[in-house]
């Protein structure tokens, strides 16, 4: 007796399985200084009030101390009006920190269509604030170094570090680590970025300029309280152009879009 382990001619084929649906490649834009520029104004414009308004309620014990000692002076103590700004701007090495966050998240909101209010924006920026701060005062203190150096390696160090403070905000990788993802990100846009970080710096220093030259005549009082105006606008706008840079790079070299960077914070 044999078996026959040949076909069953009687059997049916098995079907073919069902073609998957053809999932289209994630969209990659162009990144350049003039599109982030332009997406920057756009956002900004659109957030004036609100951003403005965050920025100086973040910044309003640095704005109250130098507004404060200001009026104390009434343009007869020099000496009043300089430790106002003394405090004022040690107080700012902690406070811009966290209101970079808080626009960070802003903006990464109104990128998706979406108006967060001010306290979820406040919020958002307190509880990344230790790794915000040290990201920006680590930064910072490289790009100094390397001015200080051969002023070349700064500028460098400015344009790899651009985006860090976004990251830190988003992706929460760590210190060294957001350093590192701001290094990988601007890899390949550095002129570009550098072209748009002198754009946006020439902007908020002409900002302070007009307010400092209207604040001569009008007297150190209404001086500091333009001054503080200009400062709130240069520093959202900055803070704006940061984390705009930080999303076009996200979208040019990895495709992601910003509702899966709100992600995050869901």
């Amino acid at each position: 007796m044999s078996l026959d382990f040949g076909p069953d001619r009687g059997a049916q084929p098995y079907p073919p399985p069902p073609p998957r649906p053809y999932a289209p490649p994630a969209r990659r834009e162009p990144f350049g200084a003039g599109q982030v520029l332009s997406d920057t104004i756009s956002v900004y414009v659109a957030n004036l009030v609100p951003f403005t308004v965050l920025t100086g309620i973040v910044l309003s014990p640095a704005i109250g101390a130098t507004v404060l000692f200001a009026a104390m002076a009434q343009g007869s103590e020099d000496t009043a009006v300089a430790l106002g700004e003394g405090i004022g701007g040690l107080l700012r090495i902690v406070l811009q920190p966290l209101a970079t966050g808080a626009v960070t998240y802003g903006v990464v909101q109104q990128v998706r269509g979406h108006h967060p209010p001010l306290g979820d924006c406040i919020s958002v920026g307190l509880s990344r604030l230790l790794s915000v701060f040290a990201v920006g005062l680590l930064s910072g203190l490289i790009i100094v170094l390397g001015l200080f150096a051969f002023c070349i390696p700064g500028l460098i160090f400015m344009a790899m570090y651009y985006v860090a403070v976004p990251a830190a905000v988003i992706e929460q990788p760590g210190v060294m680590a957001s350093l590192r993802r701001s290094s990988d990100l601007t890899d390949g846009y550095r002129w570009s970025i550098f072209g748009l970080a002198i754009i946006v710096g020439l902007l908020g220093g002409a900002a302070g300029a007009f307010a400092e030259m209207l604040g001569v005549a009008a007297g150190p009082l209404i001086g500091a309280i333009l001054s503080a105006v200009a400062e709130c606008v240069a520093t959202a706008f900055g803070a704006t152009a940061a984390a705009v840079a930080y999303y076009r790079l996200r979208l040019t070299k990895e495709g992601v879009d910003a509702d899966q960077l709100a992600q995050i914070f869901e």
